[in-house]
């Protein structure tokens, strides 16, 4: 059948786990994420085909660091439970502030062709040309109408589109790498850390300002990229001392 694609449109998902407790009264201003629905965008069948059949599997292979949902973190958690070092372990989390806002096409497009010459030299030359002309149509295209008028992001890629979460997977990943897994980067009291998405979990041994100084050099180098875990200069992670691990577990 042929496909007549709709207009795309942007709504709101309201962000109600950013306010403290304090903050939930009546008549609050809630943050809210703006989601761009591409379901049927010029590009939605080629996009949906090729995350499908290429790059989920290839973000996967690529990003070794993913966690698919809750069951695999409390595995993975489970798998350091017999560490006799757990009654030093702190837990930390932390999230990328606003990070589909801040992947710029240029990262992601290089985070993609870099993930495909280390995972795909079976891939022919042609063949990586015609994925990454298809991703780079969807994100030029990646418009939506509000009222009268047509938006496009300025900086980042769209949040909502088919290939958004497997882009993000891909280019977060070749990020950390450089700044936090290459072993030159990885300092001895992390024990290990784990994603969903832009959400990061993570094992340490040593003392909450240790962490912080860390988390603080992270930070500076994920500003190179474009990048931020702080939101308007306050920290976005948490830090659980010593005793929580063993408690959870």
């Amino acid at each position: 059948p042929v496909f007549k694609p709709g207009t795309p449109y942007f709504y709101g998902l309201l962000k109600i786990h950013k306010l403290n407790l304090e903050q939930l009264r009546p008549g609050v201003d809630i943050p809210l994420r703006l989601i761009n629905n591409l379901t049927r965008s010029a590009t939605s069948r080629s996009d949906k085909f090729i995350n499908f059949r290429y790059l989920q599997p290839l973000q996967e292979v690529f990003c070794k660091d993913l966690l698919k949902d809750s069951t695999e973190a409390l595995c993975w958690l489970e798998d350091h439970n017999s560490d006799p070092r757990k009654s030093e372990f702190s837990s930390f989390t932390w999230d990328f502030s606003s990070l589909y806002d801040n992947l710029t096409p240029e990262l992601v497009m290089l985070a993609l062709e870099t993930a495909i010459e280390e995972c795909h030299p079976d891939w022919s030359t042609e063949f990586t040309k015609w994925i990454l002309d298809l991703v780079e149509l969807s994100i030029s295209s990646a418009f939506a109408k509000h009222g009268k008028f047509w938006y496009k992001s300025l900086i980042g890629i769209a949040t909502g589109g088919s290939l958004s979460v497997s882009l993000a997977n891909i280019a977060v990943y070749y990020v950390l790498r450089a700044v936090v897994y290459d072993s030159n980067n990885t300092p001895s009291a992390l024990v290990g850390m784990k994603r969903f998405i832009d959400d990061m979990m993570g094992l340490w041994i040593g003392s909450q300002e240790d962490f912080r100084v860390w988390a603080d050099l992270v930070n500076s180098q994920l500003n190179i990229f474009g990048l931020s875990i702080k939101d308007n200069e306050e920290d976005s992670w948490d830090f659980n001392g010593p005793g929580y691990f063993s408690v959870f577990l």
